[in-house]
């Protein structure tokens, strides 16, 4: 049976991560990425726009392989996370966690008061992660989510960075 071509990630520690800011030929990679993790992933079109908008998007690279990515908008004093991606072998191992961290060090950094993101209703693994690390619920957005069955709600989170 083949392991597939991810299985030496999954016997390696995951400690030594690097992350870095995505450019344009990181593109077809993110796309991957995205509709492994995804059931409706976002669009090549979309990931390119933003890159060349007013975005953030890190990566998570182990062992020169993108295993994970990261989009934000910065606004003022306030960070809108709206994406966050783990390859899905990679689960479950903490880098979801990692990501907040890190997200939430660059917002100290660059003076940040609140991070605010939606995510699935359904989505009962990443709200458990949201409201470990102090996130709340402050509202819910009707259909704002694609889905396989027609839209689903977005419940939306804010963290306060201090």
């Amino acid at each position: 049976m083949d392991p597939g071509p991810n299985s030496d990630l999954n016997s390696k520690p995951l400690q030594s991560v690097e992350i870095r800011l995505a450019n344009q030929s990181d593109i077809a990679v993110i796309c991957q990425n995205e509709s492994l993790a995804y059931e409706i992933p976002w669009s090549d079109k979309i990931l390119r726009d933003c890159l060349s908008e007013n975005y953030v998007c890190f990566l998570m690279v182990f062992q020169n392989k993108i295993i994970g990515h990261m989009i934000f908008q910065q606004v003022l004093d306030e960070i809108h996370l709206h994406n966050v991606c783990v390859l899905p072998e990679l689960q479950n191992n903490g880098l979801g966690d990692r990501w907040l961290e890190y997200l939430e060090a660059y917002a100290k950094e660059h003076q940040i008061r609140n991070i605010i993101l939606e995510v699935r209703v359904s989505n009962l693994i990443a709200k458990k992660l949201y409201a470990k690390r102090g996130y709340r619920e402050i509202g819910l957005r009707k259909g704002y989510y694609q889905s396989q069955n027609g839209r689903e709600d977005g419940l939306v989170m804010k963290a306060r960075i201090d």
